[in-house]
């Protein structure tokens, strides 16, 4: 199926004065939360003139099927009910109700001109949206945020699956579906950052065909003032996931060697595990270390309350486990800390790397306890220096990640895409 190819009708080039039209399926709920759903398209897509229908499942409680209009008539979501239950059948029964919701893709292409039909991290549904876009002579986008079935391949050998089999069955299945069907026949693919690119070529897609779109952050939620004066000078800060299989547990070592040579250091992480066993590690870990009243777990805060507790910190922290898997990630919370002025020391990582030679907001030290230590510690020791690694950090973040700006570069490679009669077409 990786053949899969379309010869565009005559209708599918787009006049330039009619708005683009699409059809996007993802497996965000509704109201989405992540960003690049909720301000990267309900919000500055949107804003681009594109009329885009959604199909999504509700983040709450629901039994029927729904469609919600959005705002300024930019397109419509087509809503699946959900079952909020957190046992296995209850899992399943949620994963069918999406499905059949997503299996509306037939009818929506049939009865409505998409320019496009794209698909967000989806493996059996993307299957389906590419049928649907075949059938209709209309083009096929896929973005890959994530290497998910790698993810869950990674999960089983770190014995981190909560059901093994299943798990390895599924990553084996959607990893088949990713990259030798859906990546392959794709007319164009959105991918996380300039090394899931590398990653993806190496794999045989067109690079010609990919493009990159980081994670960025909303211009209404950067701070008129970042509020340096309010960094306590030995608190560092962590925002992000606790999950095992990112190894969190150097930071509490490289912790452990910060409050040997500086005792009033203290650690703030918010955030939360996969399950309630990955934090329950590192706080045991914290223990046995002898640092747990140094250590402060949030668990998981709204963003405007966590961006409220990482202001207090003089050194924001972002460790990457070099897994393959992670290395073609964008992390956002980078980003985040650039918005609020805020030094970084981060883990050796592409994307990391890239941001802070070309920002000069912070320092990048190996996945090791030791170097990442003695890199809080000299950016805490110099607090002048550290201030102005965050001003330099916020300034570069407002050019270059903020979605408005991230919209105008995706927003013409749509128009590119869709202007011209040859785009992604196969004879």
């Amino acid at each position: 199926m990786s053949n899969i190819g379309v010869l565009h009708s005559p209708n599918s080039q787009s006049d330039p004065q009619t708005p683009l039209r699409g059809l996007f399926l993802a497996p965000d709920r509704h109201p989405p939360d992540r960003v690049d759903v909720s301000i990267l398209f309900f919000q500055e897509i949107a804003a681009r003139g594109q009329r885009i229908d959604y199909l999504l499942q509700s983040a709450i409680p629901e039994t029927r099927h729904r469609i919600i209009p959005l705002e300024q008539d930019a397109g419509r979501v087509f809503l699946a009910p959900t079952n909020p239950g957190t046992s296995f059948f209850s899992r399943l029964h949620k994963r069918l109700m999406d499905l059949r919701n997503d299996l509306r893709v037939f009818g929506l292409a049939r009865k409505n001109r998409y320019d496009y039909i794209q698909v967000r991290d989806k493996f059996l549904s993307g299957l389906a949206g590419l049928l649907a876009a075949r059938l209709t002579r209309t083009r096929f986008f896929f973005w890959m945020s994530y290497p998910m079935p790698d993810d869950d391949l990674e999960k089983v050998r770190q014995g981190g699956a909560r059901y093994p089999l299943l798990y390895a069955i599924r990553g084996r299945f959607n990893g088949f579906l990713l990259y030798k069907v859906l990546l392959p026949a794709a007319d164009h693919a959105f991918v996380q950052s300039e090394q899931m690119k590398r990653d993806l070529t190496a794999k045989g897609i067109d690079p010609a065909k990919m493009t990159p779109v980081p994670m960025g952050v909303a211009d209404a939620a950067i701070p008129a003032d970042p509020g340096q004066e309010e960094m306590d000078p030995d608190c560092v800060a962590y925002l992000g996931s606790l999950s095992r299989v990112r190894r969190m547990d150097m930071v509490i070592r490289a912790m452990a060697e910060l409050v040997h040579r500086r005792p009033a250091t203290r650690l703030l992480l918010v955030g939360e595990g996969d399950v309630p066993e990955d934090r329950k590690y590192l706080e045991k870990l914290a223990h046995e270390l002898g640092i747990s009243e140094h250590c402060e777990f949030t668990g998981f805060l709204p963003l405007e309350q966590a961006w409220a507790r990482i202001r207090s910190a003089s050194v924001c922290l972002s460790p990457f486990y070099p897994l393959p898997l992670l290395l073609s990630t964008s992390p956002t919370k980078l980003v985040e800390y650039m918005a609020l002025a805020r030094p970084v020391v981060a883990t050796d990582h592409p994307e990391q790397r890239l941001v802070l030679e070309q920002s000069g907001a912070g320092l990048c030290t190996p996945f090791e306890p030791e170097p990442f230590a003695r890199a809080v510690q000299t950016l805490l020791d110099d607090p002048n220096r550290a201030r102005e690694m965050g001003r330099k950090g916020r300034e570069w973040m407002v050019n270059n990640r903020v979605y408005s700006r991230i919209a105008d570069r995706l927003q013409q490679v749509y128009e590119q895409q869709c202007r011209t009669e040859s785009a992604g077409g196969k004879a």
